[in-house]
């Protein structure tokens, strides 16, 4: 099956080889031979929307947002999407896997808070908040990209203009500022991605 004239929004993959590619109103999923498998309508309360975040945990299941109030699961046997509870955040956006919490993190646009979800969690440990600082304000800007030091742990956030390093308290809940000025006054950054023990910033 060809996209043809669709426009591509994002291109995901997952541990089996898989690639996913994101347009709006659906994502289609093909194989490491570029073998069409098949799709998922990406809508939510019957309008179309685009995938705004995308991770796969250890045990190969995949938590997508769509810029809304919800986290989907792909359910690869129903083939469908499953809508999980609806948060108080809006706009959810980035999904990234945390390894060592087996969990993964949720941002929001100007949000003052990250999303942790729990899959196996029940009650309000499944989706808990950790809060930012009060005396910065990188994560009021609008968060493009994060991701987490699988090492020490350590919480990279990626704004439109800076790159912030924070620790994270987990009994507290909150995440600790750690020293900055990491990059040179930017005005337009845009993804950052893991390497190793690199970060590349672009």
């Amino acid at each position: 099956m060809r996209i043809g004239e669709k426009r591509i929004a994002a291109i995901y993959t997952t541990n089996n080889g898989d690639m996913w590619i994101s347009c709006f109103g659906v994502l289609y999923r093909y194989d490491s031979n570029g073998v069409y498998l098949d799709s998922f309508p990406i809508i939510s309360n019957g309008k179309k929307m685009y995938v705004a975040g995308f991770a796969e945990n250890v045990d190969k299941e995949i938590y997508l947002t769509m810029g809304t109030k919800q986290v989907f699961r792909i359910d690869l046997e129903q083939k469908r999407m499953e809508p999980l509870d609806e948060l108080q955040n809006n706009n959810l956006t980035e999904v990234v896997y945390d390894i060592t919490r087996n969990a993964f993190w949720i941002s929001s646009w100007r949000s003052e808070s990250m999303l942790l979800f729990t899959p196996e969690a029940v009650g309000e440990d499944r989706f808990k908040y950790y809060l930012f600082p009060t005396d910065n304000s990188s994560h009021r800007k609008n968060i493009y990209d994060f991701v987490i030091d699988d090492v020490r742990g350590d919480f990279w956030l990626l704004t439109e203009s800076s790159l912030t390093n924070y620790g994270i308290d987990d009994e507290k809940r909150q995440f600790v500022l750690k020293p900055q000025k990491y990059l040179p006054n930017n005005s337009m950054l845009a993804q950052i991605l893991k390497n190793g023990k690199y970060l590349w910033i672009t």
